[in-house]
Order: C-alpha cells, then sequence, then structure tokens
C-alpha cells in the first residue's frame, strides 16, 4: 500500500537535490518520507484493520497514506493541500524530516488512487488497493501520475525555472522504459548516487530517524495535514 523505496525515499533526493538543497538536508527528507513504511507503526499494512474502530490507525490510512476513500474533487484538493503544507513547511524551516512525513502522504496522494468511470477516485480503507495487489505500487505502471508528483514535488521544495528541464533526466528515465519497472527503479537509484547520495550517510540517517520519529511525532503531524483539509 505505498510507492515502493524508488518512489519515496530515492525519488525524494533526487528532487530535492535537483531543487538545490544539499545532500545532507536531501537525506533528512527523504528518510523522513520512507519512515511511514520503514516503521511498522506508521505502515498502512499495520494499521488497516484497527483503522476500523482506532482513530489513530484510521488517520494513519487516511492522512499519512492518503487512503481516504475520496472521489476526483477531493482527490485533487487533497494533492493541492499537500503540495502547499510541504511548500509552506519548507519556507518556516520545519525540520526536514517532518517534511518528508507530508512528501509522504503527498506522494500517496499519487499512487493510491484508481479510475472508475473516467474518474480518479483514492482508494478505500481498510483494504487499501489489496485488489489490485501492488500494481498501483510501480512507478512504470502509472507513469504519467508520477511524473505530475515529482513536477509538483520539484516546486514545492523551492524548485526554480522550467521543472520540466531541471528533471529531464527523471523523465526520461521514466518515458525510456515504459512498463520495465526494474529498470526504472535501478535508474532512479543510480541517479541519486551521482546526485551524492551514499550508502554510509544513507544508512546513518536512516538509523537515526527510525529511532527518533515518534508515534507522538507522526500524531502532531497528521494533526496539523487534517486542520489543513478540514480548512478547506
Amino acid at each position: 500500500m505505498l510507492y515502493e523505496i524508488d518512489g519515496h525515499l530515492y525519488t525524494t533526493f533526487v528532487v530535492a537535490r535537483l531543487a538545490g538543497l544539499p545532500v545532507s538536508r536531501a537525506l533528512e527528507l527523504a528518510w523522513g518520507c520512507q519512515v511511514p513504511d520503514a516503521n511498522r507503526r506508521f505502515t498502512a499494512v499495520s494499521a488497516a484493520w484497527n483503522s476500523l474502530w482506532e482513530k489513530y490507525s484510521a488517520d494513519i490510512m487516511k492522512i499519512l497514506h492518503s487512503i481516504h476513500g475520496g472521489k476526483e474533487e477531493q482527490v485533487l484538493r487533497r494533492r493541492g493541500d499537500l503540495k502547499q503544507l510541504v511548500a509552506e513547511a519548507i519556507q518556516r524551516g520545519e525540520p526536514d524530516w517532518r517534511v518528508g512525513l507530508m512528501i509522504h502522504a503527498y506522494g500517496d496522494s499519487y499512487a493510491h488512487t484508481f479510475i472508475k468511470m473516467g474518474k480518479e477516485h483514492s482508494y478505500r480503507p481498510p483494504h487499501g488497493h489489496a485488489g489490485h495487489g501492488h500494481k498501483p505500487d510501480k512507478i512504470g505502471n502509472f507513469p504519467k501520475k508520477y511524473l505530475e508528483y515529482v513536477a509538483g514535488l520539484y516546486l514545492a521544495l523551492g524548485g526554480q525555472g522550467d521543472s520540466k528541464a531541471a528533471l529531464d533526466k527523471l523523465i526520461r528515465i521514466v518515458g525510456d522504459n515504459k512498463g520495465n519497472n526494474s529498470k526504472i527503479s535501478s535508474s532512479i537509484v543510480s541517479y541519486a548516487a551521482e546526485l551524492g547520495m551514499t550508502e554510509s550517510e544513507s544508512d546513518a540517517v536512516k538509523d537515526r530517524l527510525l529511532t527518533a520519529v515518534s508515534e507522538k511525532d507522526v500524531v502532531e503531524t497528521m494533526a496539523f495535514m487534517e486542520a489543513k483539509f478540514k480548512s478547506d
């Protein structure tokens, strides 16, 4: 029930670097974004059953993983809200790991949708996209949605100028390997390495954030996002 690690961790790092952020901040954003899938307490799979009666688990599904069951109008509004939240959090100087949690929800607002009668809908809790298996998790299966997401993320992270020009290599990776998900994934990982991601630095940030980001932190961030959604 998630963009896989190439769509969250590595994509966030790549886009952050292309937007002009240093390696240290890009890693913090990237692992903040990956925490909801790397820490079992925050995964959609772990929350699915309990979401039927527990608000915390329901929020994990609906807010953190953008599995809210809304129709197209709600899907598009949620994306716009999350893009704005990320941009404002960057401008305010919020901790990058916290911005990463918002980026996770933003990415999933693209990954966790399907088309019905020509309209885009969000998957519903508690089952999410279990009926479609891992198909929605794969970048190459829905390249248009993915590229719309990275263009929005680039701008939200402060990227300047023509996003298509800045993201040209990422666009080509996806376009040249349509349907070949393993090639897309390996190419994005390689691109992250070209832009400065090293295994040792990445592992150090991972080990720190998987311990440091608490349930309280996640609950507070979800409440902040929910307040934005309700204000519209």
